[in-house]
Parts: C-alpha cells; structure tokens; sequence
C-alpha cells in the first residue's frame, strides 16, 4: 500500500518526497486489504456513513465512504473483512486517506468457490497446522487461529508430533490465506475428520 512507500521516501529528503507525493496525490486507485477498524457515524443529514483503515502486509491507509457509496455496498464492510476498493487517495497533514467509491468482495476477485463451500464444515474438518520447532513461528500462529474463533478442531504437527492447542478455529479464507502465508501452502491441511 501507498503508506510503505513513504518510509522510503523520507530517506531521499523534502524535495523527492514532495515530488513523489504530487504522483499519487487525488488520483483514482484500487486497494486490496483487510477492514482493521471501523467506525459508523451519521452526516448531517441523518445517512451513515464509515471511516476506518484498511491494511495488508505492506502497510495501511485510512478511508472514508460517504454515505451514497456506503449504502449500496453496507453488506461487504465488517471488522476483518477482506475487500477491493476504489477510490480517489489524497495526501494531508503528512499522511494519505482514502475516498472510497466501490468496494467489492476479494474472494470473488480472487475467483473463490460461491459462499456455503468457503468455509469448511467443522463437523467435517480438523485443520492440521505442520510447523517447524520455533517458538516465535508457534506464537504467530497461534496468534492467528485465536483471532478466528469458531468450533473446528486444530492440531499443531512439529517433528512429526501432533498436539492439540487450547483452541478451536473457523477456517475462513482469510484465516487460510494467513496461516499460509506464514506456514506456506502445504503446511495447511483441511483433514477430512473419520466418520
């Protein structure tokens, strides 16, 4: 996201970096990220609308949709939720925000299976987590599979050990894409439970 690039340009010094900002400054662009916050607030005229920050791995920006756009896409916007949106970035008072237009749902940008088959039956499924022996990957882990509680059984495998922690996940796409991005793809497994 644009707010990782400024760390860099604040090491080339004032003049770049204004020349740098003038770029991005009240153009139109797309962002991809996950709802971090957001607050729900009434205009003047009684509509609500939504102020917040959207993040991914490189960095964060604030945003606003006013009340027009907010009513036609209320349904995407939930704390954690992963979505595209479009909208004109302004660069004030030394950071950027963002003017959301449109928003639509990640998953159906990513091509994802329709909405009943994103998330496993925990009934059905165990998630099994193979991980190497760090504790500071363990942490990070764990860390994720609690943001998500839900009612599916996780089991931790380290040099070819099981173990069970003291929690139970539910395994949205974006808890997988993130437990991916940490473990990598095949260290992710969705097992089909015995029946």
């Amino acid at each position: 996201m644009v707010e990782a690039n400024e760390d860099e340009l604040d090491e080339m010094g004032d003049g770049v970096m204004q020349d740098e900002i003038g770029q991005y400054n009240n153009r139109y662009v797309t962002v991809a990220g996950m709802i971090a916050n957001m607050v729900k607030k009434p205009d003047r005229s009684g509509n609500d609308f939504i102020s917040g920050v959207i993040e991914d791995l490189s960095g964060k920006v604030e945003f606003v949709m006013f009340s027009r756009a907010y009513a036609q896409y209320k349904h995407l916007f939930a704390k954690r939720a992963i979505l595209k949106v479009e909208g004109r970035l302004s660069y004030r008072d030394g950071k950027y925000s963002l003017s959301i237009n449109s928003a639509s749902d990640w998953r159906h940008e990513a091509d994802a299976r329709p909405m009943d088959e994103a998330i496993p039956s925990s009934k059905e499924y165990a998630l099994v987590l193979v991980a190497p022996n760090d504790a500071k990957l363990h942490k990070d882990m764990l860390a994720v599979v609690e943001a998500y509680p839900g009612d599916m059984m996780v089991y931790v495998q380290v040099d070819g050990k099981y173990f069970r922690p003291d929690m139970d996940v539910m395994a949205t796409p974006a808890c997988l894409a993130e437990l991916k991005g940490l473990l990598g793809e095949s260290n992710v497994i969705l097992k089909p439970l015995k029946k």
